[in-house]
This record gives structure tokens, C-alpha cells and sequence, in this order.
């Protein structure tokens, strides 16, 4: 069950309000309460944070290698050089190809001087190739520039060089350990964490590239600087940077060009996606996987650039159109990648799986990244997903698929020629996890590996795909101490009535899109609502082909005004929804095709939501004296005498102590352990007594015996009578809820079924290493359950 967290509800100040509403017309009490509850008091930084125009954005020559990077452009002007644009092929990568395709095209005239180079998905991976290299100084290339890639190509870049060409890299991927010898090299890892152009995407330092240029030469460009604002917003959003600083700036102007939709190629993605083109969803959701979908489909992302930089409106319908196929394409296979995917993870142990890795001879390479991100985010650690290359298909194949690996793949020493059996794939992290840095510690099985701490991708041996799950499990088991990741809780900002799910509330929570990393979407609860008329709707493509997606499509009613508002709730069906009134939380959202507002639905519970926690205001006081004296304790107190065996439990106690405003005490030992083994002979000897005697025994007192679960306890009868031993249930009436009582008769003799045996006993062994983690879970663990900081 997923955690709702009550994020600190405390009222700002009314002079607080007064000002925020002073800054805009639409701006109301919700915008302050937003902005109040995620720490922000300075109106002159809010004001700059809302509006683009009250920003200060940085100059492009912050870069320590801006002024060379210019320089060589000068020179290749002079000279009459040819210049390579060489791009990527994801959303962030061609939106970078077609800022610089457009930008240089200022500079350099294309198709004769200028160029660009993007590897095919299908048959390259991400990054620099001496292949591609030798192609484009055959062409007569003597200068390579590089978008959303290059930074770790260190042996291609030595390869350029001895090919007579010049490098300069424009990129946002980690960087090496030391500088490649390149012309320049300009990547926002070079700043703090704290510096507004960190967080740049690689169409974003594409961009202040081109805007360096024309500020340095500002007679030559033709078109104004702003027009490839709308294609920078497009990779900034699809590449899920952190929009904080001059990524925000720029995203915000950005949004605010899209929205003319001044591209041909532009509009008409947006009118098959039907989206306005006014929200950063409708990049997230619209533009940014069609563009993804033509590489991770067809392999050629050159379409794509030229979908962008076209000026036909024909030719741009036709492309969109291509683009729209793919899209469907896409999701039909990543809905199939995430169903085995989901079948595979239902096989393990997540008590002890602190890493998920997974591989299969079907999956996409172009399209195991996406899912991995589905996958981290639901359960709530890192995932790779893997293609085992070198295996042979079986049944029910994928259909066309993507051989591609990760941005900037690094080959390691002894590792530069192919193996012939690759395992392939993508990587995916979660929020305070650096996973470049957790597979940067074994480099030694892999053979090519690059992306930066939220994404990466790699390749390698497939018989080192085991050593690489075991040696990951293992450094995070270590790091975590023992401890399964926390389920990420979803934080609830704000509390409001079904009457305010419409225009007024949409555009006063709009003022602080764009949304993303560092600024999460406004997160609405509505309470005790009721649900009517569920209606599961299915998707279909553009040549009207059912897909394998469903959503549920209903009318929420406040019972106590009469109010009813339109919901929505994705990838579910009519029987998901319980009966009875709900709890829901989710967002509000615009449908430009039904022309209304829509409350899309995260999560929902049964009414009153039990499982909320509450806000950091009130302060829970946790005394841990487990296994050790207990001194006094002060008057009034909660007291915990046995240690809860699940999270839910845990919770609960929390949530008791912290609404009651008392301490919670931990008076508990160590809970006695019970192998497999003991507990298996303990259950043959009970029930042999029973069958021997014609004794019963309840259930209750069963459990008790044998120290398990009644989920442990049901599993070992249903491998008694798998064995052949007859089980009888007694219900006992005369104490209603009291547990059945059951009597056992053996066979002569008992059949041989040792995996019924060891299932039982890997049901003991889980619930026993649950049992006894959950009684040691360190305080500050549990104060971050209880949504407060350790």
C-alpha cells in the first residue's frame, strides 16, 4: 500500500499572502500555501522564480571554455572548413541536433559546409564512433561538434585527432576523470550543485553555445536568438533535469514559444497529441515520446530533425504522421517489456533485493530504459533492465528491435572489441542515489558503460550479469545497512473540495509550472468522496487499432454539496475502484479534446484514509530502549512491547503515538528465531500428536507454537496435504471471533514432494529475516516512516 505523507499544513502569514497575491492577478492563498510549505519567504526570488522576465539568466561565457569554443568557429569561418554536427538520438540529443543545425546555420551554409551526423538506434549506440569518425572526414570534416554526447569518448576523440579533425564537445553527461583533448570543452558538470547552469540539459548547453556565438559576432545571425527556445524546452522537459535556475528560464520561455507553435513540425506533433502546447505535460506526454519513439522504431532520428527544422507544412504533416506510427509502436512494446518485466520481479525477495536486474533475449535496448524508470519509481529502487544479445529467441517475439546502448559509452581498457554474447541495456536510479558512481565501482564486468547519476546505460558479458547483481545487491545492502529502501511516500500539498476542481484552481496553480525535479507537481487530496459511473476506456492508435492500455473514466461527487467533478485514473479498471466513499490524491488537469478540467487520480483509499501520516509539525518522540534496561517511563507514553511484523503495522503505531501527541516507547528483545528446519519438524510433531490423540488445536494456538504467521502457518497444512496428510477445519461458533480449530489424520505413508517442502520453508526464512529486520529498524528510519527528518 502506497504512503500518503501530510506535508506541513502551516498557514502562512497574512502579510505572506497579501504579497504573493500582489504579484498576480490569478495568484491566490493555494499559490502561497505552495510556495510557504516548500520553504520559499523571499517575494523578490519568488517573483524571479514565477516570472521569466523578472530572471537574470547567465551568461553563456560562464563556461570556462566558451571563449575557445568560439574562437574555433571564427577560425573555421575563415578557413572555409566543414563542420559535423555529431547528435543523439533521444528527445534532449535532436532537439540539441536541430538548436545547432539551425543556430551554425547562421554561421556555415548547410548541406555544403555544414552537416549533421545522429548514429541509427537499430544498428549504433550513443556517442562518438570511429566508424561515423571516418565517414565524416571522408566527407572532408576538419571540425566535430558535439550535442548531448562526446564527453566520455576518450578513444574516439584521440582517433578524431589523429584523423586531422578538431573536436569541441557541448554536453551534459558526466565527466571523465580527467580532460579528453578536445578544442573545448564546455558541460555544466564543471559548476556546483548550487550554480544556476548545473543542471543544464544537453540542448540547453547547445543553446547558450549559439548564444555565445551571437554575442560575439552579433552582424551575422539572420534569425533572433528566441527561436530555438521552443526546441530547448522540448529537451529540457523530455530529459527530466532539474528546472531550477537558468534550466527554469529557459523552459519557461521556452513553453511560453511552443505555445505560437511558429514550427510547422511542432504543430502538427501537437495536433495528433492533442495538446496546446501551454504545459510542460504537453511535452513530457506529447512531443517528447513521439520524438523518442522514431529512433527507438526506425533508428533514423534524422527524421526528427528534420520534423523540427522544416518549413513545409506538408512535408511536416507527413513526418508528424511517421512519428505518430512509432509512438504507437512504442507503447505497445514497452506495455509488453513491463508485463514480463513485473512477472519477473514477482520471483524475488524484495526484502533482500536492494537493486533489480533483469534480462531477457526479447527486449528492446531502445525501449528497457523506459520501463526501468516505470519500475524504479513504483518499487522504489534502482533497476536495469537488460537485452541478453547472444541468447536465442524464443516464442512470441518482440517484433523490430533496438540494439543501442546509453549516452557517452565508455569502452574500459581490454574491453574495446566486441564480445560476441553482449547483454545490453539501461539503468534507471532513484532519488538520492548517484547510480553513475555505484556502477563506476565494477567497471571490471562490464564493457561499456556511461550516463550520469539518474540514467545510465551498459553493456556486457552476459555471464557477468549475475556478478554484477550480486556485487550491487551487496554494495547497497552495505550502504543501506540491511535495509530495503523506504517506500517513497506521495506528498499531499494541499487539501480542497471537489467545488474547487476547475478553472480558478488550474490557472492559480499553473504560475508555478513548469514542474519537475527540485519543484514536484502540485499534489491535491480530496476526501470522502464518492465515485459513479466507472467507465474503463481503451486506447487506440492512429489507424484506430486497439492498444494495451486501459484507464477508468468517472464522476467524483462530494455527497455533502451535491459538487461532481471528471477523474480519471490511468493503467486501471472499474473493479479497482472499492466500493464506499474514497479518499483520492492526484492532479488537476485540462482535457483540450473534452474541454474540461480533470482530476487525474495517483492513488485512492477508502474513506477515512488510515494510512496518512501526518505532518512535520508535530514533532514524534521516539524512546528506543529494545534489548535493554527500561528506566521509568514518563506519563502519558505509547508503549511497544512486541515488535510489529510489517511496515503497515509499524505505521500504525506511529501514526497512533504522533496524532495523540505522546512519546512511542520500544520496550521489546530480540523476537526468538525460528529456522526452517525447526519450524517444519515442530509443525510434523503438533500434527502428528493431533492425528495419534484425535486432538484439535486452533489456529491461533497453532501459530503461537510454532512462532509464524497465519500466512506461514496456512502454508505449512497446504504442504501437509500435499503430502497426503488429511487436514479437518472446526469452526467455532461459540466464540465468533475466535480462529477455526483443525484435527489431522496421516496416511501410512506420505508422498514425496519436496518443492511443496521448500516452499514452505522459504516462506519461514522470509518471514523470519522480515521479522527480525523490522524488530532492529534503526530510529532515524523510523522517524523518515513517520515523515520526519532523522
Amino acid at each position: 500500500m502506497v504512503v500518503w505523507q501530510q506535508l506541513a499544513a502551516a498557514t502562512p502569514p497574512g502579510p505572506f499572502i497579501s504579497a504573493i497575491k500582489s504579484l498576480h492577478p490569478e495568484a491566490g492563498k493555494s499559490t502561497a500555501q505552495v510556495l510557504w510549505q516548500r520553504g520559499w519567504r523571499n517575494i523578490a526570488a519568488i517573483k524571479s522564480f514565477l516570472f521569466p522576465e523578472d530572471y537574470k539568466p547567465t551568461s553563456a561565457f560562464a563556461f570556462a571554455e566558451m571563449s575557445q569554443a568560439v574562437e574555433r568557429i571564427a577560425q573555421a569561418r575563415r578557413d572555409q572548413e566543414k563542420v559535423a554536427i555529431w547528435g543523439d538520438f533521444d528527445a534532449d540529443g535532436v532537439t540539441a541536433t536541430a538548436v545547432l543545425w539551425e543556430g551554425l546555420g547562421q554561421f556555415f551554409p548547410q548541406h555544403e559546409r555544414l552537416i549533421y551526423y545522429i548514429p541509427n538506434r537499430l544498428t549504433e549506440s550513443h556517442g562518438l564512433s570511429m566508424i561515423g569518425l571516418a565517414q565524416l572526414q571522408a566527407q572532408g570534416c576538419t571540425l566535430i561538434i558535439t550535442c548531448d554526447t562526446g564527453s566520455t569518448n576518450l578513444e574516439e576523440i584521440r582517433y578524431a585527432a589523429g584523423l586531422g579533425m578538431d573536436v569541441i564537445i557541448t554536453d551534459h553527461h558526466t565527466l571523465p576523470p580527467y580532460r579528453p583533448h578536445v578544442t573545448a570543452l564546455i558541460n555544466p558538470r564543471e559548476f556546483a550543485d548550487d550554480h544556476p547552469l548545473r543542471y543544464l540539459s544537453g540542448v540547453a548547453v547547445a543553446y547558450k553555445f549559439i548564444e555565445a556565438l551571437y554575442e560575439e559576432f552579433p552582424t551575422v545571425p539572420q534569425l533572433p536568438l528566441d527561436r530555438y527556445l521552443d526546441l530547448v524546452a522540448i529537451g529540457l522537459i523530455a530529459d527530466l533535469v532539474e528546472l531550477q535556475g537558468d534550466c527554469r528560464y529557459l523552459a519557461q520561455r521556452g513553453i511560453a514559444q511552443l505555445k505560437s507553435q511558429k514550427r510547422p513540425g511542432l504543430a502538427a506533433l501537437l495536433k495528433n497529441a492533442r495538446q496546446k502546447g501551454d504545459r510542460p505535460t504537453d511535452i513530457s506526454f506529447g512531443l517528447g515520446p513521439r520524438i523518442n519513439a522514431v529512433s527507438r522504431i526506425y533508428g533514423d532520428a534524422s527524421l526528427c530533425v528534420e520534423l523540427l527544422t522544416t518549413q513545409d507544412p506538408q512535408r511536416a504533416a507527413e513526418l508528424a504522421q511517421a512519428a505518430e506510427l512509432a509512438n504507437d509502436r512504442r507503447k505497445a512494446l514497452q506495455k509488453t517489456i513491463l508485463n514480463q518485466a513485473e512477472k519477473e520481479i514477482a520471483r524475488l525477495d524484495l526484502s533482500t533485493t536492494y537493486v533489480i536486474v533483469l534480462m531477457h533475449p526479447q527486449w528492446s535496448v531502445g525501449l528497457v530504459g523506459v520501463v526501468a524508470g516505470q519500475l524504479a519509481k513504483k518499487y522504489g529502487r534502482p533497476v536495469i533492465l537488460l537485452r541478453a544479445e547472444g541468447l536465442e529467441l524464443a516464442d512470441g517475439d518482440l517484433g523490430e528491435l533496438d540494439l543501442a546502448s546509453e549516452p557517452n559509452a565508455l569502452p574500459y581498457p581490454g574491453n574495446e572489441i566486441e564480445p560476441p554474447d553482449l547483454a545490453r541495456g539501461s539503468a534507471r536510479s532513484i532519488g538520492g542515489l548517484d547510480l553513475y558512481e555505484l556502477l563506476n565501482q565494477h567497471l571490471h564486468l562490464l564493457h561499456r558503460f556511461g550516463g550520469h547519476p539518474f540514467a545510465a546505460g551498459l553493456s556486457l558479458p552476459i555471464q557477468n550479469v549475475p556478478l554484477l547483481r550480486e556485487g550491487l545487491n551487496q554494495a547497497l545492502g552495505q550502504r543501506w545497512g540491511g535495509q530495503p529502501p523506504i517506500e517513497p511516500a506521495i506528498g499531499i500539498d494541499l487539501d480542497v473540495p471537489v467545488a474547487e476542481l476547475g478553472a480558478g484552481l488550474f490557472r492559480e496553480l499553473k504560475l508555478l509550472e513548469p514542474y519537475g525535479l527540485g519543484n514536484p507537481g502540485v499534489t491535491l487530496r480530496l476526501q470522502g468522496v464518492e465515485i459513479q459511473k466507472p467507465w474503463r476506456n481503451g486506447l487506440k492508435d492512429i489507424q484506430g487499432q486497439t492498444q494495451n492500455y486501459s484507464f477508468v473514466t468517472f464522476t467524483i461527487l462530494d455527497p455533502e454539496s451535491g459538487h461532481q467533478a471528471a477523474g480519471i485514473w490511468w493503467d486501471h479498471q472499474p473493479q479497482d475502484i472499492p466500493p464506499g466513499r474514497c479518499d483520492l490524491v492526484g492532479e488537476l488537469n485540462f482535457n483540450t479534446k473534452d474541454n474540461q478540467y480533470v482530476f487525474h487520480v495517483r492513488d485512492l483509499q477508502p474513506a477515512p484514509y488510515a494510512n496518512v501520516l501526518p505532518g512535520h509539525s508535530t514533532r514524534l518522540e521516539i524512546l528506543d530502549y529494545r534489548y535493554r534496561p527500561i528506566p521509568p517511563l514518563p506519563e502519558p507514553v505509547l508503549t511497544l512491547e512486541t515488535p510489529p511484523q510489517t511496515w503497515t503495522e509499524w505505521r500504525q503505531w506511529l501514526t497512533q503515538a504522533q496524532r495523540a501527541a505522546i512519546p512511542l516507547a520500544l520496550i521489546y528483545s530480540h523476537p526468538p528465531r525460528t529456522t526452517p528446519t525447526q519450524a517444519w519438524q515442530r509443525l510434523i510433531g503438533i500434527t502428528k500428536h493431533l492425528s495419534r490423540t484425535g486432538a484439535q488445536i486452533g489456529l491461533d494456538r497453532l501459530q503461537q507454537e510454532l512462532g509464524l504467521s497465519a500466512l506461514a502457518v496456512t502454508k505449512g497444512l497446504d504442504t501437509l496435504t500435499a503430502l497426503g496428510v488429511e487436514i479437518f477445519v472446526y469452526p467455532q461458533p461459540e466464540q465468533p471471533n475466535a480462529q477455526p480449530a483443525i484435527s489431522c489424520r496421516y496416511p501410512q505413508a506420505i508422498a514425496a514432494n519436496p518443492q511443496a517442502v521448500e516452499q514452505f520453508a522459504l516462506t519461514v526464512a522470509e518471514e523470519q529475516f522480515r521479522r527480525h529486520y523490522l524488530a532492529q529498524v534503526p530510529t532515524p528510519t523510523l522517524r523518515q516512516v513517520a515523515g520526519q527528518s532523522a
